[in-house]
């Protein structure tokens, strides 16, 4: 009887649909049990005194163990009785195990494919994007020194030079591109991005 207490609490644990009321109401409900008669009759007052919440999250708790089948109500109480539980073990165990065998397989078997196919398609993609980057002549020219980067200050100078034509923009973008205040180099770029040559 300990042992499957045990079982049931652990599934109880593991499951992302029980709010933390519920798992709280839980481990006191099966503490209160009567292991031979499996008598189950605590008060809402009673649960919220052993768990330390409020009688409304114990309320709650409990709806959400009937909702999900951990927990059966046999009898509801009336003022001055308490409403009669009943732990379901027996159905809620052989449903679980079922449900966790082919939910495992599934598992399994979808992320086996997921990961072979994510790997092959990121290493095929790692190996086109290096054979493209290596054999491209700009980016050479760039790597052996011969070229400056696309982005460089220079090449974009000589692009908004060439664009307007006007060798005072093209000084007055390089000096703030160059200043040391972070506004400027903010201004720089606004100005390249609008020239469209960065």
């Amino acid at each position: 009887m300990l042992l499957k207490r045990w079982q049931l609490l652990k599934e109880v644990m593991a499951d992302n649909s029980l709010n933390p009321s519920a798992l709280r109401v839980m481990y006191f409900l099966l503490n209160r049990e009567n292991s031979t008669t499996k008598a189950l009759f605590p008060s809402h007052m009673r649960l919220s005194a052993d768990t330390n919440l409020c009688e409304r999250s114990v309320r709650r708790g409990i709806d959400n163990l009937i909702e999900q089948n951990y927990v059966i109500k046999l009898k509801k109480g009336s003022p001055g009785r308490a409403t009669t539980y009943q732990i379901n073990y027996e159905q809620r165990t052989v449903l679980s195990k079922t449900q966790d065998s082919i939910v495992t397989n599934i598992r399994t078997d979808m992320s086996d494919q997921s990961t072979k196919e994510s790997i092959n398609k990121s290493s095929v993609q790692n190996l086109i994007s290096r054979v493209a980057k290596n054999t491209n002549a700009n980016y050479k020219a760039v790597v052996n020194g011969i070229s400056q980067k696309y982005s460089s200050d220079d090449r974009t100078y000589q692009r908004i030079l060439n664009k307007t034509g006007n060798s005072d923009l093209a000084e007055e973008w390089l000096k703030l591109r160059k200043s040391k205040n972070w506004n400027d180099k903010v201004r720089a770029e606004q100005i390249a991005k609008h020239l469209q040559c960065l």
